[in-house]
């Protein structure tokens, strides 16, 4: 499929990148997409991006034309990994590439889904989320930061020691109720009213997870 560069012209025409193993450009002379014969990005064989790559999004930026291309890949031993790379094109000449990255700005394993199939991506203030169809487990979506945009700082107030409490832990397995029998984990906290309230993950004997909820004024 082709994906549009949104508010961004080449002498009145649209831009759009495209492409299932290589990519290209094309624009909309005239009412009509017309692709552009120079492939600007082809796998490398010596680097993660060795397969096909499929553009995911694209978008304008100070720093030029940012594209984000899919080069997932299903290992042989059957594990998939969604992988995705970065390039950028200059403003004022959108085929003259001026980066690419040289390592995956992402790289997650499903364990064995099948192979994936890129949807595309979207913007959500300073992330993206991205989204792949695969064969065994269906819709993906994952979220990643935006490469571009600079990592936000925190501003230190001084060094904190924190200690365990005397009696912890304060939420943990009970025999009796089969629903949390073998574990309790991954809580959540917030403080409302003067209340603390957790939510936590609970584990039965047969496996099976599902949320707990505890509340406390102390």
């Amino acid at each position: 499929p082709l994906v549009l560069v949104p508010q961004f012209r080449v002498g009145g025409d649209l831009l759009g990148y495209f492409g299932t193993f290589f990519i290209r450009a094309a624009l909309s002379h005239g009412g009509r997409w017309q692709s552009q014969d120079k492939v600007l990005l082809a796998p490398r064989d010596t680097y993660f991006d060795a397969g096909p790559l499929r553009v995911l999004y694209v978008e304008k930026s100070q720093r030029g034309i940012f594209l984000l291309y899919d080069c997932s890949e299903e290992m042989p031993d059957g594990e998939t990994f969604l992988q995705v790379g970065g390039a950028l094109f200059a403003s004022d000449d959108p085929t003259r590439l001026t980066w690419r990255s040289e390592v995956p700005l992402l790289r997650k394993s499903l364990g064995k889904a099948g192979v994936p199939h890129a949807l595309g991506a979207v913007a959500r203030g300073r992330s993206l989320q991205l989204y792949w169809q695969t064969e065994l487990k269906g819709l993906m979506a994952v979220t990643m930061a935006h490469p571009l945009l600079p990592k936000r700082r925190v501003r230190s107030r001084g060094e904190i020691t924190l200690e365990r409490h005397k009696d912890n832990p304060i939420i943990e397995p009970r025999i009796g109720l089969k629903w949390e029998a073998a574990g309790t984990f991954n809580h959540a906290a917030v403080l409302i009213d003067e209340t603390v309230h957790l939510m936590y993950r609970a584990v039965s004997d047969d496996g099976v997870s599902t949320f707990g909820y505890a509340a406390s004024e102390d």
